[in-house]
């Protein structure tokens, strides 16, 4: 089976002698949508930066679509693999919003017409036309956060990878990536998600990686959150909604821990006989 990325016994030490990956394995379909939790330290950001060759492994492997990322291959992989950073201000650096954008497909070696194609399409798949000639060290972090994923989404990969993407955004904001997630989904992108957000992670994702100091504590559906040995362990909490229907239901019933399944559990009991 061709795995959109595939992950076996990877390890990684950094200079000083601390381990924060020890033995990382897990496979990831095409057009999955994976959320990664853990803890500060749990090797999140690591890990996400070996999936598109910015680290190499020393220890293991990593593939992407059935490809060993490898000294002398990773320009080919960055090409399949976009990784938008947690603080846009590492990524977003270029005199203008439409330079940024075109940085990527520039360096890729692509024609200056369909440079064009791309940062346009891009720009409109994010709603920035209007900031086309604005400098992005003006921008607000919501707006610089959305020219990162533009730059990332013009270089067209078939794998996405967002690194706290809510972090720091107003609600407004917040609202705005998870729509833009739902135009990627309706691409059918790999998307890889690190996040601190349980709820986000329980509502959005299709499967959940936890990781505990550089292993893996825990991977499948996202009705893993809702199990107390595991959520003790990773240090994280359970989604907010299963635990409003756990004070609401009690043990016993079948207690949902995505949004919609509480809110229609809310209208079954109000609609009660």
């Amino acid at each position: 089976m061709n795995y959109a990325v595939e992950v076996e016994n990877l390890f990684f030490q950094y200079r000083d002698g601390s381990e924060a990956l020890k033995g990382i394995s897990f496979k990831i379909m095409p057009g999955e949508k994976i959320a990664i939790l853990g803890e500060n330290g749990a090797g999140k950001t690591t890990l996400l930066l070996h999936l598109n060759g910015v680290y190499l492994p020393k220890k293991g492997r990593v593939k992407i679509f059935g490809e060993e990322v490898k000294k002398g291959n990773e320009y080919k992989i960055r090409q399949k693999v976009g990784l938008v950073f947690q603080n846009p201000d590492d990524q977003v650096f270029s005199a203008t919003v439409y330079e940024d954008i075109a940085f990527g497909p520039v360096n890729f070696g692509l024609s200056k017409g369909e440079v064009e194609k791309r940062v346009e399409k891009a720009m409109k798949a994010l709603k920035i036309e209007e900031l086309k000639e604005r400098i992005p060290q003006h921008l607000s972090y919501g707006q610089k956060k959305k020219v990162a994923i533009a730059g990332v989404i013009a270089v067209d990969p078939e794998i996405l990878i967002l690194d706290e993407p809510m972090a720091f955004l107003d609600p407004s904001s917040r609202r705005q990536i998870i729509n833009i997630l739902k135009y990627l989904e309706g691409e059918g992108r790999t998307l890889i998600i690190a996040t601190h957000d349980v709820n986000f992670a329980a509502d959005w994702a299709q499967k959940v990686i936890i990781l505990k100091r550089g292993r893996v504590l825990a991977e499948g559906p996202p009705e893993i959150l809702t199990r107390d040995e595991v959520i003790r362990e990773a240090d994280l909490e359970q989604p907010l909604v299963y635990r409003f229907s756990k004070e609401i239901l009690g043990e016993g019933y079948f207690l949902p821990y995505k949004t919609k399944d509480f809110i229609n559990l809310i209208k079954s009991l109000i609609n009660r006989p």
